[in-house]
């Protein structure tokens, strides 16, 4: 098998953005990544 070449991607910069709509208020969502990370960042439970 022959070794895979990765191409020289120095000259084009990756950029990524990402949208997402959130059925709450701005004040909320706000709290809930200042105030609360560990709420916020917790694993839903099932």
């Amino acid at each position: 098998m022959k070794p895979l070449t990765l191409p020289d991607l120095s000259t084009r910069p990756f950029n990524l953005s990402g949208e997402r709509k959130m059925d709450a208020p701005a004040d909320v969502l706000f709290q809930a990544r200042t105030k609360k990370p560990d709420q916020w960042l917790a694993a839903l439970e099932v």
